[in-house]
């Protein structure tokens, strides 16, 4: 599988990323549900990883990813560096449980995912892509479904 980044995305929102894996029989399918997969206390896990740039997981996980309730309306934990608005609170990773306070379309239960950039990234990650890292079990032909938005369209990022 190729990692993919679209840098000029500041924000985007995934739905539900699943990835079949079928192995030598079709009843041998496994199917890897990122929403569901999610995990909170820990990364990298499973097959999944949260990676601030290729091959470099982030390790830093935060009970309130906006302390200061500007953009969520109550905690919204995160994999970060920092927190908003502090340099280092992009790249981030989070599975939504905390509406919005305004704008913005990030529903709950959606993964969101916000790509470095060279302003408020941690300095050696301004330039890299940031992304979300799923291994295959084995070798075999896999199947990826999904789907991704633009979450604050409102900023005309293109």
């Amino acid at each position: 599988m190729t990692k993919r980044s679209a840098s000029t995305l500041a924000a985007i929102a995934l739905g539900v990323w699943t990835m079949t894996f079928l192995g030598s029989m079709a009843s041998a399918a496994v199917s890897y549900d990122l929403s569901g997969d999610w995990s909170d206390l820990q990364n990298s896990h499973g097959p999944w990883s949260y990676e601030v740039a290729p091959g470099v997981p982030l390790t830093n996980h935060l009970a309130d990813w906006n302390p200061s309730h500007t953009t969520f309306t109550s905690s919204q934990p995160a994999w970060a560096a920092a927190p908003y608005p502090q340099n280092g609170h992009i790249a981030t990773f989070f599975k939504t449980v905390s509406a919005l306070t305004a704008g913005g379309d990030v529903p709950i239960g959606k993964i969101f995912i916000h790509n470095n950039d060279p302003f408020n990234s941690l300095s050696s990650y301004g330039n890299q892509a940031a992304g979300i890292s799923w291994k295959a079990p084995a070798n075999g032909p896999i199947t990826i479904t999904g789907d991704l938005w633009e979450a604050a369209p409102s900023l005309n990022r293109k």
